[in-house]
Parts: C-alpha cells; structure tokens; sequence
C-alpha cells in the first residue's frame, strides 16, 4: 500500500514540476524580445518540457495498462487455483463412489441375489421357518441397500448444494439440533456441557448439518455409559476457530482417525452400531467447503473429541 502512495506522491510531484517550468518558460517569453536569443533557448526548453510531459504521460498509461494486466493475471491465477482444488475434490469423490459402489453395494445386492436364488430353486425342501428367515435376510439387504443410497445422496448434497455466507450463531445452531435429537435421549441419562459458542461466517444450513451430525454420533456411541457425558465447546487458534464436540462413549483406535472421514469407513461392527458411514464423510465435505478442516482423537472405551475449524477470514468454496 505505501508502495502505491509513494510513486502517486511521485508522479504528482513531477506532474507539478513540469507545470511550474511551462508557467515560467511561459512568462519569460512574455518579457523578451522576439529576436533574441535568451527567446530562442526559453522556447527550446519550453518545448522540450511539452514533449516529456506528453512522454510523461505515455508511461504513467503504459504503467497503468500493465498494473490492469498484472490484476488480471492474479485474478486468473486465483481462478485457476480454485479450479484445481475443486478438480481434485471431484476426483477424490469420484474415488469414494467407486469404492462405495465396489465394495459396499455390492454386498447387499449379492445377499438379495442369493438368497432369492436359493428360494428358488429349493422352496420345496425348506420348512416355513427357514423360508421366513431367508425373506427377512433379502428385506434387511435390501433396507440397508436403500440406507447406503440415500448416504451417497446426502453426501452429494453436501458438496454440491447451494453455499448461502451469512453470519451464524453457533449457540443457536446447537440448541436447534440438540431440540432436533431429544426423542434419540429421552430414555437416557445425558449430562451436556456446552461453552459460550462464536458467531461464525459460513451457510446456516450445512454447518447446522455438520453439527448434527457429530452430536447424533455423540450420542450414538455412549450407549453402554450409565450417564452419557457429552461436551460441545470451542477456542481460538491462530486465524481459526476450532470447534469440538467430545464424548465419554466407546472410543475407537486413533490410529484410524482418518479412515472415518471416507465415505462408509466404518470402526464400529453393524448391527452393534447403527448406521452407513456416511455423516462424517459429509462433515468433511461441509466443513471443506468452508475452507476448513476436521479431525478426530481417541482412545478405545475413553471417549472420542472430534474437532472441525473455520478460518476467520474463510475463502469459501462456492461450488
């Protein structure tokens, strides 16, 4: 900034100096005699001021031209950058679809292609209970068939939705969710602690997602606790705000933090622990898409802290 003040202070002094020799070259013709030669030089110089001033101004417009193409370029550059991460989002979506696809669709729909195979070729030679087993196992798959659908759409949604910035009471985002989960507490012992939360700048909807997400899993995973203890609490760091939602539930092996954020990376066994896979798989997505990042710790029957941040001044992703 004080690089820019300091040659507009420049070209304002040099533009002044330049008028102030035309004034006088001026006013010194006015005062000699036409044939002189003291007349002949003040013209010569006067003249000479008029060609670099013009000069003058030619550069201070080429200079312009380039600082206008110099923006541009950085505008391009900015463009291109946000282009590349968005491409390599995609591609790293594309990736999850085609393991989801590969390896967690396709169990279900073999479970209903065998068994019906099964019914039917030996209906005859299978009791009524046998058969009323089989039908129950084709249900379940194909339940859990749909289950896994609407998680790949859900995460769809959460990276491809509409991103609305607006200011967002983080305070009143809980309460709203926490209102959203009482029928899943109500026959439980919960004890909530939740800090003073920040107002943030992000989309309203997607962060209030995010935050229902982590606390359903909260709460999903405290089961077994005689008193379930969840905290929901955040702090400052650097240029971030760092939010985290920690339970006193069944934990998991930190060595694997990561692997929870794919799409139907699991830790827990089904049917011990309800569930596709798929809601922190769209926290990251969402959190991503407010440029910035989540994480987890852990250890086996001690509890779980997941953690989400939010630059302060978040470039968001608009796509």
């Amino acid at each position: 900034m004080n690089h820019h003040s300091n040659e507009s202070q420049n070209e304002a002094h040099f533009g002044s100096a330049l008028e102030r020799l035309r004034y006088q070259a001026v006013a010194i013709l006015d005062q000699t005699d036409p044939e002189s030669e003291a007349r002949k030089i003040v013209q010569s110089i006067l003249s000479e001021t008029i060609r670099v001033s013009e000069e003058n101004t030619k550069l201070r417009e080429k200079v312009k031209a380039h600082e206008s193409c110099a923006r541009e370029q950085m505008k391009l550059e900015r463009k291109l950058a946000e282009r590349s991460a968005e491409l390599e989002f995609l591609n790293k979506e594309l990736e999850s679809f085609s393991y989801a696809v590969k390896h967690e669709l396709k169990a279900p729909l073999c479970h209903v292609g065998g068994f019906v195979k099964v019914l039917s070729i030996a209906l005859d030679n299978l009791s009524t209970q046998e058969i009323r087993r089989h039908l129950e196992t084709i249900e379940d798959s194909s339940r859990q068939v749909v289950k896994l659908m609407d998680g790949l759409l859900s995460c769809v949604t959460a990276s491809r939705v509409t991103f609305r910035d607006a200011e967002v009471n983080l305070n009143d985002t809980v309460q709203i969710v926490l209102h959203d989960l009482k029928p899943e507490t109500e026959s439980r012992t919960v004890v909530w602690k939740i800090g003073a939360l920040p107002t943030v700048t992000g989309d309203p909807s997607l962060l209030r997602w995010a935050l229902y997400n982590l606390i359903s899993n909260a709460i999903k995973f405290t089961p077994k606790c005689h008193i379930a203890r969840i905290e929901i609490g955040s702090k400052k760091m650097g240029d971030e705000i760092i939010l985290f939602v920690k339970d006193n539930g069944v934990g998991f092996d930190a060595r694997y933090s990561q692997k929870l954020f794919g799409i139907f990376q699991r830790l827990h066994r089904y049917p011990e622990f309800e569930g596709t896979g798929i809601g922190l798989a769209c926290v990251q997505r969402i959190i991503a898409r407010h440029g910035g990042r989540v994480w987890a710790e852990s250890f086996i029957d001690q509890g779980s802290v997941f953690f989400f941040s939010i630059p302060e001044a978040a470039e968001h992703q608009m796509w």
